[in-house]
């Protein structure tokens, strides 16, 4: 994100990058400065927030540097219930589905 941002030479000294997400929350949360920033997963940063833990979510990246995940609901062929799959993925398309997804960051 750091590249992307044009920020390599400037913050190469101060960077860090832990292992995982949970881990860049962690290090963000337990940090000693207050110009701290971390990069991660909406959804994970949205679940790890509501623990209390001290960080605090500014928002989504701009979509010019953001990294997307596109999920697709589908039923295979060979489900052993094929009723409650199609169920789903038609709850899935729902208003009411769309707004649980929003509220869960994935949106």
């Amino acid at each position: 994100m750091i590249e992307k941002l044009g920020l390599t030479e400037e913050m190469a000294d101060r960077a860090e990058r832990p292992t995982t997400g949970l881990a860049v929350i962690e290090r963000i949360a337990t940090g000693t400065g207050d110009k701290e920033i971390g990069f991660g997963q909406m959804t994970e940063i949205l679940r790890v927030k509501k623990t209390g833990m001290n960080i605090e979510l500014i928002g989504p990246l701009p979509s010019e540097i953001a990294n997307m995940t596109t999920f697709i609901a589908s039923t295979l062929a060979t489900t052993q219930l094929p009723d409650e799959a199609s169920k789903l993925v038609e709850f899935i398309g729902t208003s009411k589905a769309k707004k649980l997804i929003h509220d869960a960051g994935l949106s």
